[in-house]
Order: C-alpha cells, then structure tokens, then sequence
C-alpha cells in the first residue's frame, strides 16, 4: 500500500473583492428625483484626488499633466468636462484645492489658478498649460520636473470652466426641499458615492458631478441617470454616502497526489473515516492484552490459572 496515498495537498487562493461600505446615512422627507435636466447649468466638478501631478516638461515650465486613476467614475467625470472642450480653451482650478505638501516641506499652492486646455488622451491623463492671470500663483523657477503625489493634496482639485460639461452621459439631480440641510450634514461632495433606499423607482448607487444651493434647496447632480421622476416629499428616504472597501476573502481547495480536485469538506469526511478505522484495531489489542488474576477466585484444582476477561480470547 502506497503510504502516501492519502496524503493531500493544500492550495489557498485568496480573492479580494471591492464593494461598498456605508461611511454616514439619513432619512429626509422632502426629497424629490428628476430624471432629465439641463447640463448647461453644470461648470464645476472635481475627479478626486489624483493619482500624479507633473510640473515643467516638455521645455515649458509652466506645461501641467494630470493623471487620474482610471476608474469608470472618474472617465465620466472627465470626460464630461474635457472630452469636447477645444484646444486653448480656458479653465480654473479653484483655490484652495491647489494646496499641497508631504508633511515635510511648508504647504504651498501649485496648480491653482487659469489653465489653457492642450489635450486630453486615456480618458484619465490632462495635459494643460498654466496661464496665471493677477493675483494667481505662479509656478516657481524651481519647479521643473516637480511630481506631486495625489496623496499629499490637502483638497482634491476643484475644476471650473464657463462653458457646460459637453459629456453624452445621463446625468439627473437629486433635490432637497427643506430646510434641514441633509447633504451638508453628510458632507456630500463632487465625486463621491451616494445611495438611495426606500423609493418606489431609484433605489440605486449614485456618482456625485456637483452639489449646489440654490434658494435654500440642496441640489446634487448625478450619473446614471435616475430612472423615473418620483416626489418624495413627505415619505422616508434613505440617503447614504459610501466609500469603497476591499475585503480579502481566502478559499482553499485540497488536492490528492492524483491531481483530482477535492473540496474541503470531502476532504473532511474522508479524514474522518481513515481515523475511525485506524482507532479500530487499537481497541482490539487492549481488550485481547487486559488480564487479571483468577488464584482467588478460579474453582478448586484450576491450579490458579489465569483467564483472559474477555470472554474466552
């Protein structure tokens, strides 16, 4: 018999998977969804935190190229900003979300200020040309071939331009009517992930392009679009702000010498059965070996013999 038969081998495969975690919620009763609305009322938005911000190349010093993480969120995001926007055509970024520093050097603000569009390539990588006007910073002699990491951006760039997001996405808003100021309790900001529970249509997850006032009434646009126009003032609504977590979740599969997959719990069964049938025999020998004296007890002329208490082993 091959001794090593029943020997297996174990392979752990650890998958992580990205879901959404709740990171604050409320429930409004004055909140209304609209499915279609006029993006040209949309100038501002922000794509989160980059992933590099490169100064000075190419010659130019004042030339700035953005990289963003390509994510689905983020193409859609810039996409309805830059995608149609024509060469040399202005933007800004917003002060203060040009401030930056590593914890080691003093704060300073690099990219605020007016930009002349140059192009745009991947869907997540900008490439710009800073054009400050008065009272903007201006890039430093010292700053050619700087790489500001997104990490240490104390805002994530806010970008504003005259002209509306000229992106074929669906976008909706969703409108908050009274006083209490749900979203901003929430801190619900461009770029961030919302959900809604507890419509009757448009319960779903939410990509946030701007968030604005407008006569008291809280006012976020979003994509996907909304599916159906619904007034939920006077109902419960549920809204959620979500960040994204990744949980690492580890399988083993166990695998006979053979090569043949087994699961786990076979694997168990089976274990179970080799130690039931090695046990087995153990047992036996101790009842066949236990013994006693019988001198007291053995009838008269057994001449003291011993006998097994087994019953005649």
């Amino acid at each position: 018999m091959n001794p090593n038969r029943n020997k297996k081998k174990r392979k752990n495969n650890k998958e992580t998977k990205s879901d959404y975690i709740v990171s604050a919620d409320a429930v409004s009763f004055g909140i209304v969804c609209q499915r279609t609305i006029n993006q040209r009322k949309i100038s501002k938005t922000n794509f989160g935190y980059p992933r590099n911000v490169i100064i000075g190349f190419g010659g130019k010093s004042n030339n700035v190229l953005f990289e963003y993480v390509s994510s689905k969120e983020n193409m859609e995001l810039i996409s309805g900003f830059f995608s149609q926007m024509n060469g040399g055509e202005e933007f800004k970024i917003e002060k203060p979300t040009g401030e930056w520093t590593d914890g080691v050097s003093k704060k300073r603000d690099y990219i605020s200020g007016t930009y002349r569009h140059l192009s745009y390539k991947n869907n997540n990588i900008i490439i710009a040309e800073k054009t400050p006007k008065e009272g903007e910073p201006k890039i430093e002699g010292d700053s050619y071939h700087k790489c500001l990491s997104g990490l240490h951006f104390i805002y994530p760039p806010e970008f504003s331009k005259n002209n509306p997001l000229n992106s074929n996405m669906k976008i909706s808003k969703i409108t908050n009517y009274l006083n209490q100021k749900t979203f901003s309790d929430l801190s619900i900001a461009s770029g961030d992930t919302i959900r809604l529970d507890g419509t009757q249509h448009n319960d779903e997850t939410y990509t946030v392009l701007e968030y604005t006032i407008d006569s008291g009434r809280e006012i976020l646009t979003v994509t996907p679009q909304i599916k159906q126009d619904e007034d939920r003032i006077a109902m419960e609504t549920r809204i959620s702000k979500l960040h994204r977590s990744n949980k690492s979740v580890e399988r083993t599969q166990v695998r006979p010498t053979s090569g043949n997959v087994v699961n786990t719990q076979q694997s168990q069964t089976s274990t179970t059965s080799t130690t039931s049938n090695q046990t087995s025999p153990t047992r036996s020998t101790t009842r066949t070996t236990t013994t006693r004296s019988s001198s007291s007890s053995s009838p008269s002329g057994g001449g003291g013999g011993m006998r097994s208490t087994s019953g005649g082993y």
